[in-house]
């Protein structure tokens, strides 16, 4: 999956009108946006099935990832942006609030 992945890179962004510091901080979390969107891909593939922004965290967090709870989530909507997952549904809760499910689409395939 990973040579399929190797299109996903994306920079995280500063203003122009923030500090340097920001900017630093910027480049410095570039790595990660893409190394979170692989993980978030390799998460939902090995779940087999549609899966929640929740159910993506709790995964990250179980397995010890190296991102926060925020990064992942923003993988989501990043991914879809590109093509790589889709939003396949929502959970039907007996109590609170319905959930999106997202799903890989056919874009990560290598074959």
């Amino acid at each position: 999956m990973s040579d399929v992945l190797f299109g996903l890179e994306d920079a995280a962004a500063a203003r122009a009108s923030d500090p340097v510091t920001s900017h630093e901080a910027a480049e410095a979390a570039s790595d990660h946006v893409w190394e979170s969107q692989q993980a978030t891909l390799a998460i939902i593939e090995a779940h087999g099935k549609p899966i929640t922004a929740l159910q993506v965290e709790g995964v990250a967090q179980v397995r010890e990832l190296p991102f926060s709870s925020s990064r992942m989530r923003s993988t989501l909507p990043e991914l879809e942006k590109k093509g790589f997952v889709v939003r396949a549904g929502f959970t039907s809760p007996p109590r609170g609030r319905r959930r999106t499910l997202w799903a890989l689409t056919g874009g990560t395939d290598a074959s």
